[in-house]
């Protein structure tokens, strides 16, 4: 038959056999179960169940052919829908109403579950979809769904809702570029258990009216894609639980106030990371490079943080703010800069960088603008800084902590005060390596009262004006030889108050304005020139 108006009134089901295409026109069971299967395609009008409950499932099969649907409706509480098809399913005209209602949704096509112009719209409380040949799956979920396991054999997976998203298990088995993923929220989270387009050239794209969560705590991968574009207005991760990751690259974007928790598992490069008001957090098992990341609200909770546990930090630009945002970048290998130019790489109140491999380099030192600065190397590698940005620089502690290295520590103002905080560790060389410590500009000032220690490398201050040498600070120490140079261009150049040059060293100090009357460099064990 070509059409079929079938209807049960009181309680039971609908068994119907077609050998070819059928048109179901009108086709209900007031309390039972409807099940077609024809041999061609299947154009579902009006397919209903009217009592909604567990036994009153509706099934469509086409062997041949697509199926369909302008409307299907087995209940959203407790009655299924099942559409198989040999080739697509579809809608039979874009309409922007729910053409298949049900609790659980079972799709299964060899070609598309519908088109990217005409999306099929769902209600359903959760999803199997699968297409098993090449096509893709377009669908949109009025209210929240859960994505049992939606796949694709070779094709992109794009899902909409207008509610929470809990996405338990979707792929797309081929890895290529025409394979994305892209789930959206108009309204709720993304809950994220496994999303997987492939990690050489399929992207995931997320966007959440709410925040994207992981649905529990795991070591695993629970996103893996070649790009990874993350975009809520809530946060991306949560404290102590962040979203594992693998990936090539990542846009994320928290538009409101909230935070970005994630951990790669390999390397990764950060395209564009921004948080409108919250921290940033990302861990790797691999080299990081930071191309941009930002925290947009300068704020004490608003602070970045980078670590790897392998490999290293690569940087262009991090900002955390001026005046109260931190930085602290922790890498298994070295912290260096992606690219050799003069602008500021990093920007916070307070830095802190720690690396096994060095800090920057002496053709290409990082560039910040910062307040104060904590720096520990612990492999071989200089520590080079300089703060370029015309501010004042505090040194809590800069320390090369390898007894056997050889790297040198540099840091430098390019125009603004430089300091050794009183209550801070100093500057400290384990190995032979040198130290200088620079305040660049005329009216800029080197004030030293903390310890600056060395074992057998040179140390160098010089300052634009005035050097300060605090009481009971000490220049040198440890046992090899060593030379002390101290320059400074400022008509009192050189003040000090009992500080102290001590172990096997020579002690230069070249000044304009010579020694302040009264005061005096007091040398332990050593020899002035």
């Amino acid at each position: 038959i070509g059409t079929l108006d079938a209807s049960v009134t009181g309680s039971g089901s609908l068994f119907i056999q077609e050998a070819d295409e059928i048109t179901l026109i009108n086709v209900d069971t007031f309390n039972g179960a409807i099940t077609i299967s024809a041999g061609g395609t299947i154009t579902a009008s009006d397919v209903e169940s009217v009592t909604d409950a567990d036994s009153n499932d509706i099934s469509l099969s086409a062997n041949s052919g697509d199926i369909l649907v302008a409307l299907i409706n087995a209940g959203g509480t407790f009655g299924d829908v099942t559409l198989s098809a040999a080739g697509a399913i579809r809608e039979t005209a874009s309409d922007g109403i729910a053409d298949v209602t049900a609790d659980v949704l079972t799709i299964t096509s060899a070609n598309d579950i519908a088109v990217n112009t005409d999306f099929l719209e769902i209600t359903a409380n959760s999803l199997d979809a699968s297409v098993t040949g090449n096509g893709s799956i377009f669908l949109s979920e009025s209210n929240a769904i859960t994505l049992t396991d939606v796949d694709t054999s070779n094709g992109s997976i794009t899902i909409t809702a207008g509610g929470t998203i809990t996405a338990t298990d979707v792929a797309s088995l081929t890895d290529a570029d025409a394979n994305d993923i892209t789930l959206t929220t108009t309204s709720g989270n993304i809950v994220v258990a496994l999303i997987n387009a492939g990690i050489t050239a399929g992207d995931v794209t997320l966007n959440a009216a709410g925040s994207i969560i992981e649905a529990a705590s795991d070591a695993g991968a629970d996103i893996l894609g070649e790009r990874l574009t993350l975009t809520a207005v809530n946060g991306i991760g949560v404290s102590g639980n962040g979203i594992e990751i693998t990936a090539v690259s990542l846009d994320a974007s928290v538009t409101g106030a909230g935070s970005i928790l994630l951990a790669e598992t390999d390397a990764i490069t950060l395209t564009d990371v921004v948080t409108a008001n919250g921290a940033i957090t990302i861990s790797a098992g691999g080299t990081i490079t930071a191309t941009e990341v930002a925290s947009l609200t300068d704020a004490d909770a608003n602070d970045i943080l980078l670590s790897t546990t392998a490999g290293d930090i690569l940087v262009a630009l991090i900002n955390a703010g001026t005046t109260a945002g931190d930085v602290r970048l922790s890498a298994a290998g070295a912290i260096i800069e992606t690219g050799s130019d003069s602008n500021v790489d990093i920007t916070a109140d307070s830095l802190t960088l720690i690396a096994t491999n060095g800090i920057g380099v002496a053709a290409d030192p990082i560039e910040t603008q910062i307040n104060t600065l904590f720096a520990e190397n612990s492999g071989s590698g200089n520590i080079e800084i300089v703060e370029v940005a015309g501010s004042d620089l505090t040194l809590l502690s800069v320390r090369q902590t390898n007894s056997a290295g050889t790297g040198s520590i540099n840091i430098a103002t390019a125009n603004g005060q430089l300091r050794l905080a009183a209550n801070g560790f100093g500057v400290h060389s384990a190995g032979t390596g040198n130290i200088q410590l620079t305040a660049g500009g005329a009216a800029s000032d080197l004030s030293v009262f903390s310890n600056i220690s060395g074992s057998g490398g040179n140390i160098t201050l010089q300052a634009g004006r005035d050097i300060l040498l605090g009481e009971g600070n000490t220049l040198g120490g440890g046992s090899g030889p060593r030379g002390v140079a101290i320059s400074a261009a400022g008509p009192a150049a050189v003040l000090a108050a009992g500080g102290a040059a001590a172990g096997s060293t020579v002690l230069s100090v070249r000044s304009a304005g010579g020694f302040v009357a009264g005061q005096e460099v007091q040398l332990v064990d050593g020899l002035v020139s």
